[in-house]
């Protein structure tokens, strides 16, 4: 019994250190898009409030945003598509998701107050991250 225990406590553990890496990154990210967006006209009434904007912006636009990924790298790997091809088509994807996502909770959020500009801005800047992700698993090509 007090091995099942130990088992259980371990697992356990290990999911919320993991949970709490990620959350960490997550944070991160959203203070960083917080501070490209604030250029662009972003305002907020917390830092708290910025990493829950892009916390439920991100969940919003996954489903989106996993198309996004996925349809350049099927293109690419099996229909012969150019690769600065499917890298441009992944980023006009992945912006229009990730705007959107984010778009939708600026609209019900209301201690974030997002302009169009750093919306756009802040969906490209993550989409011109994220492109090599797409070209990196094809090195033939």
């Amino acid at each position: 019994m007090r091995e099942i225990f130990r088992k259980k406590l371990g697992n356990m553990a290990g999911f919320l250190l993991a949970a709490a890496v990620i959350l960490l990154i997550v944070a991160a990210l959203a203070i960083l898009g917080g501070a490209v967006m604030r250029v662009f006209g972003f305002e907020y009434s917390s830092v708290w409030s910025v990493i829950l904007f892009f916390i439920i912006a991100t969940i919003l636009s996954l489903p989106v945003s996993i198309f996004a990924e996925a349809l350049p790298k099927v293109l690419l790997k099996n229909f012969g598509m150019p690769r600065h091809t499917a890298a441009a088509l992944y980023i006009v994807l992945d912006t229009l998701a990730t705007a959107a996502g984010l778009f939708a909770v600026d609209f019900f959020m209301d201690s974030v107050t997002a302009s169009a500009r750093a919306v756009i801005a802040v969906s490209l800047m993550f989409a011109v991250w994220g492109v090599g992700d797409i070209l990196g698993d094809d090195k033939e090509s």
